[in-house]
């Protein structure tokens, strides 16, 4: 991939995610201007799409690389045409419950929102309930910042929770996931979980191809 011989490739059913990842980072490194490489999975069910994001790189980010890893999630978002409106993720909805952890979301969203808005925009921080449902939300997040409809990027403040979160909306949910897809690299080089399945193999190798036209000839 380093090399141009190939546009991109997959990996991850008979290898862990670290290594892969050790491979995607040494030998082919992040786009110029990105600090923070992260992952997406594509979250889908019949005619629902959601991105969650990070899932599988970051440990325990920081507010400045929450912030990129949202804005990584957004460009991968123009590169498929989905339509970014984000939520920074809590278990805390507007300092319901005032932590360092919960202060760290509200800074990020802030951050983010005076970086990119009107580009793109985000809610936080904010409870997932009160982010996925309209409803609940009128009766936790008092604020008028003009965000009515349904976020569409959901942004994990942790790997714990956004790994944990996308494989109970897998298993439990029935819900299909399509990744992890790395973001932030100079090519594209993605990951798989080992328990993928045949379907998940194929869209994730599809992404990457599609991923691929911008390093080479179709």
């Amino acid at each position: 991939v380093r090399t141009c011989k190939v546009h991109g490739a997959v990996g991850g059913i008979y290898f862990p995610t670290g290594d892969i990842l050790k491979a995607a980072f040494k030998s082919i490194g992040p786009k110029p201007g990105v600090k923070t490489i992260s992952s997406v999975m594509i979250m889908n069910r019949e005619e629902q799409w959601y991105i969650f994001t990070d899932i599988s790189v970051n440990p325990k980010p920081n507010k400045d690389m929450l912030v990129d890893i949202a804005r990584n999630a957004c460009e991968f978002g123009d590169f498929i045409g989905f339509k970014k409106k984000l939520a920074f993720l809590s278990y805390s909805t507007l300092g319901s419950a005032v932590t360092e952890e919960s202060k760290m979301i509200a800074a990020a969203t802030e951050e983010f929102n005076n970086k990119y808005d009107p580009k793109y925009k985000a809610l936080g921080e904010i409870q997932f309930d009160a982010a996925f449902s309209i409803d609940v939300r009128e009766q936790k997040y008092k604020k008028d910042d003009g965000f009515k409809k349904m976020p569409t990027i959901f942004v994990f403040p942790d790997l714990n929770s956004g790994n944990i979160g996308y494989k109970i909306a897998q298993r439990m949910g029935n819900w299909g996931a399509v990744g992890p897809i790395v973001t932030g690299l100079k090519c594209p080089f993605n990951d798989l979980s080992r328990g993928s399945t045949v379907g998940d193999i194929v869209n994730t190798a599809a992404i990457t191809a599609l991923q691929g036209f911008d390093k080479g000839d179709e």
